[in-house]
């Protein structure tokens, strides 16, 4: 399988690459890079953090956040699974929103409770 990740703590950065080690992961940490590789490549699910820069709360409209992302995808023919991992209800809420009305299968797993069974879902 074949897995994208938006996030930009260590952490759990290295907690994705551990948990789903048997899979390809491709990591981006900022906005812009996510879409230019979600624009070159297909995946088998996407996991989306809404706050970057090791921010907390950021706005939907920041420049640099996982709704850039939410909306650029919206945006794209083919309809990935997409977790939203973060904790911003606010971001997250706006994030669901964009990508249920382009018709993608979305859900909201705040990070720390999932773990690699999300894959089989």
């Amino acid at each position: 399988m074949k897995i994208f990740i938006l996030e930009d703590q260590p952490t759990r950065i290295e907690w994705f690459v551990t948990a789903f080690a048997d899979h390809r992961v491709v990591v981006a940490n900022d906005a812009g890079l996510a879409m230019q590789i979600l624009s070159n490549s297909k995946f088998d699910i996407i996991f989306l953090d809404h706050d970057l820069e090791g921010k907390e709360n950021v706005s939907s409209l920041d420049t640099n956040c996982g709704m850039r992302v939410a909306a650029f995808l919206a945006t794209q023919k083919e309809k990935t699974r997409v977790v939203v991992h973060s904790w911003n209800k606010a971001g997250v809420k706006s994030m669901i929103d964009v990508l249920k009305a382009a018709d993608y299968k979305v859900e909201w797993k705040p990070f720390g409770d999932f773990n690699k069974k999300i894959l089989y879902n």
